[in-house]
């Protein structure tokens, strides 16, 4: 990595900051023209919303001496350099739509429509959205599943192997990794098989923003020969504005960075968010300053001390590697990620009591754990909040007054032999899924054997519990179940669109 600086620049929120400082009577958009304009009850709403003057003032639009975000050329194009330097990428392309919009532009960038590309079971939302969008066609497979914990879990070369051998005209993968509970794949073996059988290779790792400027987080996906693509969500674990993110090429990517700048200019918006962009300038320099290393190396301080004493305690198992094995077969933790299953509580259960007992928020929650996120705004206290709330909830419910509880320890923590959700029967792309013909049908049995006409997710974590163009299954409807109806295609059609 480059070496850190004492002040790193911060041309982007400089030029912010420039252009208010001019005191210019402002005759463009945005129309509250940095005046915080309510008045009365409205006015005290908006205040406490932290929607005052001082802020709207720098919540501007194109202006002279801020850059253009599709074609940039000062400010944002130094600032985006600058971030390609400090996260060792040849280019990063500033995101305003989050990850997902990364994701639908290195698809089109990366592949033609008709396309075969490969997929785990596990991908965000946002690729299927992208498959609509690009036309590319998913061979799915299925990612391992951890049994221990209810989770999915990393990618193997077998498993891509096997998938690539059913389907040898694909042209790429697309992996997640880190997953949501924080299970990163082996992405250097991975990348190294891609490019052997010339396929492209994406990683969604918005989770993944401080890999590598962290200590003992794996290295990102981008420091790897063979990635095409790497989409990083700033917002979620680096501190910037929410839906801002990054999409890295790295060194040796055989995406075509003007090919991708076109690509994301069809789908962002003309009217970037300022405040947003310059969340990323700062944010950027924060992981290239010595300041922020300090704070980093603080909150890993922090993560190893409470790791350690959830380790201490019978009732909770933390998530750690390896997982299920002896050999890690290269497969790694983000443990800034803390998973976690009680004995006997269900997920949902124990972590819904912190909540609402002790004050403590979760990301996450199933019926077979929970997941707290490790963050650099935290400060010890929060910490020691979460390790007595934990403690307290272990406290009050001893195993012994379980009814179950027979003295045998390896009754607890049931495993989930067997994956939640039945292997996908994709019978039409997402695109064609999205432009058929389709009706509304009540969700019950009739629905089975049927295709469905929409993903249906589960969000958090944003993974497809039921895919467009998948044939419906027994194993879906409990899925389904807060549903009155769902979309599926009609059995007979006059044309697809595409």
């Amino acid at each position: 990595m480059p070496q850190l600086e004492q002040n790193p620049a911060t041309p982007l929120l400089d030029a912010l900051l420039n252009y208010t400082a001019l005191k210019r009577k402002r005759f463009h958009v945005p129309a509250h023209v940095g005046t915080a304009f309510w008045t009365g009850e409205l006015g005290e709403k908006a205040h406490a919303l932290g929607l005052h003057t001082q802020l709207l003032q720098h919540d501007l639009s194109e202006v002279e001496g801020v850059d253009v975000l599709s074609t940039p050329d000062g400010v944002i194009a130094e600032s985006q350099a600058l971030t390609a330097l400090r996260c060792n990428v040849a280019h990063s392309f500033y995101l305003i739509n989050g990850a997902s919009v990364g994701l639908h532009a290195a698809l089109m960038t990366a592949f033609q429509p008709n396309e075969v590309v490969l997929m785990p079971r596990n991908v965000h939302r946002a690729v299927m959205a992208g498959m609509v969008i690009s036309g590319i066609r998913p061979a799915w497979f299925t990612p391992t599943w951890e049994s221990d914990w209810g989770i999915w879990g990393a990618v193997s070369i077998e498993q891509l192997q096997d998938a690539f051998e059913e389907n040898p005209s694909a042209k790429g993968v697309v992996l997640t990794s880190p997953t949501y509970e924080g299970i990163v794949s082996d992405i250097n073996a991975i990348a190294q098989w891609c490019q052997s059988k010339g396929l492209r290779l994406i990683v969604d790792e918005a989770h993944g923003s401080l890999f590598g400027h962290t200590p003992s987080t794996p290295p990102s996906a981008s420091q790897f020969r063979g990635v095409d693509a790497v989409i990083q969500s700033f917002h979620k674990t680096a501190g910037s504005l929410t839906q801002s993110a990054v999409l890295h090429l790295p060194h040796g990517s055989s995406l075509a960075s003007k090919r991708l700048q076109e690509a994301l200019n069809h789908l962002q918006s003309t009217s970037p968010n300022y405040l947003v962009l310059a969340s990323l300038d700062l944010s950027s320099a924060w992981l290239a300053s010595l300041a922020g290393q300090a704070q980093r190396q603080s909150l890993w301080r922090n993560i190893k001390a409470i790791r350690k004493r959830i380790h201490g305690m019978s009732a909770f198992k933390l998530l750690e590697t390896p997982l299920g094995s002896e050999e890690a077969n290269g497969i790694s933790l983000d443990k800034l990620r803390l998973y976690l299953r009680h004995a006997y509580f269900d997920g949902q259960v124990w972590a819904d009591a912190l909540e609402q007992d002790h004050g403590l928020s979760y990301e996450l929650s199933n019926p077979y754990g929970a997941l707290f996120l490790g963050q650099i705004g935290h400060t010890p206290a929060d910490f020691v909040a979460l390790m007595q709330g934990l403690e307290t909830f272990a406290k009050a419910h001893p195993k012994h007054l379980h009814p179950q509880y027979n003295g045998d320890a390896t009754l607890y923590f049931e495993r989930i032999e067997t994956p939640i959700l039945p292997e996908i029967e994709a019978l039409s792309s997402p695109r064609e899924a999205f432009f058929r013909a389709s009706e509304r049908l009540k969700v019950g049995e009739c629905l089975i054997g049927r295709l469905s006409g929409e993903t249906v997710v589960s969000c958090p974590p944003g993974i497809p519990v039921l895919l467009s163009g998948e044939r419906i299954q027994t194993g879906h409807l409990p899925f389904l179940a807060h549903r009155e109806d769902l979309c599926v295609l009609v059995e007979k059609h006059d044309k697809i669109i595409l």
